[in-house]
């Protein structure tokens, strides 16, 4: 099995346990009420940046470089998912 195939299938596992946790979370708690869009939109996220940091790591030349790009990329991830969630630019 090629190394991006493993990345993707690590990619979707990660993005499985967060949907399942938000799942779990919605049907326990009255105020996390998450549709399917939320949940598409949260798995297209996680995914998005596990597959971005795998391609980025792979250009990376030092350990210091793929620290900083999994540092950005996980900031990119916590700010689009904080403007989805709550609107903090408008």
């Amino acid at each position: 099995m090629s190394m991006l195939v493993r990345a993707g299938l690590r990619s979707l596992a990660a993005a499985a346990a967060v949907l399942a946790l938000a799942g779990v979370a919605t049907r326990l708690s009255a105020h996390m009420a998450w549709g399917w869009e939320d949940f598409a939109a949260a798995g297209a996220l996680v995914f998005g940046a596990g597959m971005a940091w795998t391609l980025l790591a792979r250009l990376a030349r030092s350990r210091r470089q793929r620290l900083a790009l999994g540092a950005v990329v996980g900031l990119v991830l916590l700010a689009v998912w904080a403007e989805l969630a709550v609107g903090l630019a408008s």
